[in-house]
């Protein structure tokens, strides 16, 4: 067809073509009840966004009504390889909005950090609140990708640069403000549920005590995120200090939440973004502390032991909970 359409010269929006071919895949899935179809649909999905973001610079909204009928359609089927390609399909469009949104600016692209923090934040939160029979499994694997959708932008902001001044964007500001308090308001009625459900169930109560811990977290996260960009100023070096703080206060929370839940995907994701966190402030903030040869011989052995160290204790955490899941797959 493109082949016909090129030497006729026909005048098209060329990724409609991509669109018909997804559509075709999805009618095939919903007929003959196809989980291969499905998968194929999906991925023409993100290639029919990707060529409308990246080529035509917009954020691609319609993609979103494409992917929630086949994410419907795929979680109804309990088809869980096409859910986790699901979930990953969606970070990727995570991604290509905010290359077409960011127009090359440092200012977009921090502002658009903090609302993507913001945005997979309450996708993490809404997650704990639809654990009822056979979605619970989805919510623990849509916690997953969540997790990976908070941490990124996260770790993004924890650099200092030095920026000229930020323009007042206000639309975009005012969206931010909207969604930090429905994280906040999520957030805190999570939390009373999650205190009702614990008072029921008492023998298990102490592992909801992080919980409160993370009310505290989400409240100084957005402090930082509104004292930061409710200013004309230069994104200072001490936000970045206080991004660095609050995700060290992440990694742990991630941690702990992980280990009540039994959930070593959340301990897993911690463990990586801090080992990454760690490597990133080694190299730019001690550089020139000391001499660079003995510095890097004694930082070098000082990685290998935390790192030897922080894999024990990934273990150590991951591994009752692995031997709790065993006997609850057999069943």
């Amino acid at each position: 067809i493109q082949l016909i359409a090129q030497i006729y010269h026909i005048s098209a929006h060329y990724p409609n073509g991509i669109l018909l071919w997804s559509l075709g895949g999805a009618l095939t899935a919903y007929l003959l009840d196809s989980e291969p179809a499905m998968a194929a649909t999906l991925l023409l999905a993100i290639l029919w966004s990707g060529m409308e973001s990246l080529g035509f610079d917009h954020v691609h909204g319609g993609f979103l009504l494409l992917w929630a009928a086949c994410a419907f359609y795929v979680v109804q089927k309990g088809w869980r390889i096409t859910t986790h390609l699901a979930c990953a399909i969606f970070l990727l469009w995570s991604l290509f909005s905010f290359m077409a949104m960011n127009h090359g600016s440092d200012v977009y692209d921090f502002f658009l950090c903090q609302l993507y923090v913001s945005l997979y934040g309450a996708i993490f939160l809404a997650s704990l609140s639809i654990e009822r029979g056979r979605l619970t499994a989805y919510a623990e694997m849509l916690r997953g990708y969540a997790a990976i959708g908070l941490f990124a932008p996260f770790y993004f902001l924890t650099f200092s640069p030095a920026y000229s001044p930020r323009q007042w964007l206000n639309p975009a500001h005012a969206l931010l403000t909207i969604l930090a308090a429905a994280f906040i308001i999520a957030t805190h009625i999570t939390y009373r549920w999650r205190q009702s459900v614990a008072r029921l169930a008492s023998h298990r109560e102490s592992s909801w005590n992080y919980l409160t811990w993370g009310v505290v977290l989400v409240a100084l996260i957005f402090a930082v995120l509104v004292a930061d960009i409710g200013t004309h100023h230069v994104y200072s070096t001490p936000a970045a200090i206080a991004y660095n703080l609050l995700f060290f206060g992440a990694v742990v929370w991630f941690v702990v939440a992980g280990a009540a839940r039994s959930e070593p995907v959340l301990v897993n994701t911690a463990f990586v973004f801090f080992g990454v966190w760690l490597l990133t402030r080694y190299f730019d903030t001690f550089w020139t502390l000391l001499n660079r040869s003995y510095f890097f011989m004694t930082g070098g052995v000082i990685l290998l032991l935390g790192g030897y160290f922080l894999e024990q204790q990934r273990r150590r955490l991951v591994g009752p909970i692995k031997t709790q899941q065993e006997p609850r797959a057999a069943v």
